[in-house]
């Protein structure tokens, strides 16, 4: 007789952790979808917005050049002024609503995926001189130590210093290919932070300005917020991805401010935030900056 096939608990319980870890991914996902859709939404209001004020404006100039036939020099005057303010003020509209700029993160890959070693990269160092463990040094005795750098692609990733030559420096950006010597995409493949590392990185203007505090990196932004914003707890830039915004310093903001709409001119000093590795290998679209001091700054 054939003997009936045995039930293997272990691979039960394996395709349960992998349900578990795709539906959490999913989750995080549709969360990501709906965090977008709502930036669109606000992008679509602000076109309409402007859209109908110019036709608004438009209206009123026809309506202008009709009383231009009018009797009377004096009267046809004073309507050709009235026009030309109103053209200037189209003009305005038109050129507000053509630099409209709506930044948003970037979107962070899952650790376990490899990484396309023909795209370039940008990257700041926020730590240097990390200490390798001893395995890893007796597998390669040039390796002494390596540098870490946020990547606003790729979140967290090192920089191999090889006998004591460091291609990085603490606070620089720069531009860089991966080595990635990972051959799945998903499952047991090691974390990004932990199986990549930066190639042939060069030194490029920096993306956000930089400055060292102890040994411990700062960044400068200057950016534009909608008064909205000053309400919420984080927001977002193209560089540094989501940034925590505290409430005391939102509400001291808004102390300060005289107009309760339309956009405000900030600038903020940022810093990483504590354990903010550990954070990232426990979620990696968890922020990592945080703002530490702003001021209204309306002459940049």
């Amino acid at each position: 007789m054939s003997s009936l096939p045995q039930d293997n608990p272990g691979a039960r319980n394996e395709c349960a952790c992998n349900s578990k870890e795709k539906s959490r991914e999913i989750e995080k996902l549709e969360k990501e979808v709906e965090r977008l859709k709502s930036v669109m939404e606000i992008k679509n209001k602000d076109i309409i917005d402007t859209s109908a004020r110019c036709n608004k404006f438009k209206k009123e100039c026809e309506d202008l050049k009709k009383l231009k036939k009018t009797p009377g020099e004096l009267l046809v005057l004073e309507k050709n002024e009235m026009l030309g303010k109103k053209d200037d003020i189209i003009y305005k509209l038109r050129k507000e609503l053509h630099k409209k700029k709506y930044e948003v993160g970037n979107i962070i890959p899952h650790p376990c995926k490899k990484v396309n070693k023909t795209r370039f990269f940008d990257g700041v160092v926020i730590r240097e001189n990390i200490t390798y463990s001893e395995e890893r040094k007796h597998r390669n005795s040039s390796i002494s130590s390596f540098n870490l750098l946020f990547c606003p692609k790729l979140g967290l990733i090192r920089a191999i210093n090889k006998d004591g030559n460091k291609k990085t420096k603490l606070g620089k950006w720069y531009h860089f290919r991966v080595n990635d010597s990972r051959r799945k995409n998903s499952g047991g493949a090691p974390y990004t932070i932990d199986a990549a590392t930066t190639k042939k990185p060069h030194q490029i203007r920096p993306l956000r300005e930089t400055e060292i505090i102890g040994s411990q990196v700062v960044l400068r932004l200057h950016t534009a917020l909608d008064y909205g914003a000053l309400y919420k707890d984080s927001f977002e830039d193209m560089h540094l991805n989501t940034i925590l915004f505290s409430d005391a310093l939102r509400l001291s903001i808004r102390n300060q401010l005289s107009v309760i709409h339309g956009e405000v001119k900030l600038s903020m000093r940022i810093k990483l935030r504590k354990d903010y590795e550990k954070l990232f290998r426990e979620d990696h679209t968890t922020p990592l900056f945080e703002v530490i001091s702003v001021t209204v700054n309306n002459h940049y």
